[in-house]
């Protein structure tokens, strides 16, 4: 994520940018496929994104998390 909230996905061996997306979220998890993210930390809208171009693939809403969150 970037100082503005933008997802953004990083190299680690080379620390270049790979992609970057206007999509404004918290990660949720990831696997080598896809991020999957949310408008806010608790609830908004879920996001998925494709991990090897960070385009959308689909938005869903999501009404929040019942219970406190683990971290």
């Amino acid at each position: 994520m970037t100082d503005s909230g933008a997802a953004r996905l990083f190299d680690l061996v080379t620390g270049k940018t790979v992609w970057s997306s206007s999509v404004r979220a918290v990660p949720v998890d990831m696997d080598p496929h896809s991020l999957l993210v949310r408008s806010q930390a608790d609830t908004g809208t879920l996001t998925l994104l494709d991990a090897q171009t960070g385009r959308q693939r689909w938005t869903a809403p999501d009404h929040g998390l019942l219970g406190s969150s683990v971290t």
